[in-house]
């Protein structure tokens, strides 16, 4: 996927006025509103197929969401090869509204959970607590077993929270996560957002 490709596709939807009639909601009304702005206008599937992504962006104070679109139904939102399509950022630029269309090199935008695990975090330390089994961990492929074996698997509690908190690059996150959340007592502990953008789950149908 490239920006060129998102780009002709917003021109050919007729740009922010086309979304604006698509979502029904002008675009003076997006200020704010990013997550539900963004949410609407992928659903439009006027930009093609994507998932909404949640972190921080230059210039904005508080969380920020936009659109994450490739060649694949479910983008990776870490993932260089996807693009970013920011339809809210002007508002906090103080522009006239347009759509942000760009390369995710993460230069601008950052997700939750951006980052190499073996950089930016490493594994969790060996488990102290009570272990906790994974529940399908036998379904795993053998790269997120390799990795869990060389956190000490089965972790603690603390040490299924260092991982799933820290940098979900570098290791078997989306796998992982999916399993932590079939577990009864690792779901509430797997971030919202890390779930929404590292798995197929879509958690409250607020990612796609």
């Amino acid at each position: 996927m490239k920006p060129g490709t998102v780009q002709a596709r917003l021109d050919a939807a007729g740009g922010v006025q086309g979304l604006e009639e698509a979502i029904g909601i002008p675009a003076s009304e997006w200020g704010g509103r990013c997550h539900e702005i963004s949410l609407r206008v992928l659903r439009t599937g006027l930009l093609g197929e994507g998932r909404v992504a949640r972190g921080s962006a230059r210039g904005v104070t508080s969380q920020h969401s936009w659109i994450v679109l490739g060649d694949e139904p479910l983008p990776d939102p870490y993932s260089e090869e996807s693009v970013i399509a920011d339809p809210t950022i002007f508002a906090y630029e103080r522009r006239q509204p347009y759509v942000l269309v760009k390369q995710n090199l993460m230069h601008t935008h950052w997700p939750h959970g951006a980052g190499d695990i073996w950089t930016q975090g490493g594994p969790p330390p060996d488990p102290a607590g009570k272990r906790v089994e994974l529940e399908g961990y036998e379904g795993l492929s053998g790269m997120a077993k390799a990795f869990l074996e060389l956190c000490g698997y089965p972790l603690d509690y603390k040490g299924w929270a260092h991982l799933v908190h820290g940098p979900v690059q570098g290791w078997p996150a989306g796998e992982i996560v999916t399993a932590m959340c079939a577990t009864k007592e690792l779901a509430v502990i797997t971030p919202i957002d890390i779930t929404g953008m590292t798995t197929e789950l879509n958690p409250k149908e607020l990612y796609w």
